[in-house]
């Protein structure tokens, strides 16, 4: 899995994603759209190469400060979740990510 570029868990049902997820540093593009997650592991701030996140549709309430550290990051879609915060660092993605 160290190659892995896509992961699309949408609709499986997850109330938690496992550490390990920061392990994937390939991703180039993930989505936990239509899932139970409350929050995103602080280790999703490994994946450098990150370039589109999608939680749309969850219960996400709170967010990684760590997502405002990704360098590639273009689109982060987190519509109809629950959040009422966003992050101060989340500032920087404003200007080179499509929300």
């Amino acid at each position: 899995m160290v190659k892995l570029t896509v992961l699309n868990l949408y609709a499986n049902n997850l109330a938690k994603l496992p550490v390990s997820m920061g392990n994937m540093k390939e991703l180039k593009i993930l989505s936990f759209s239509e899932n139970q997650l409350t929050d995103i592991p602080d280790t999703i701030g490994n994946l450098q190469k990150l370039e589109e996140l999608y939680y749309q549709n969850s219960s996400l309430s709170s967010l990684a400060e760590c997502i405002g550290t990704l360098p590639n990051l273009r689109i982060l879609d987190l519509s109809a979740t629950k959040l009422s915060f966003v992050p101060d660092r989340l500032g920087t993605l404003w200007e080179r990510s499509r929300f």
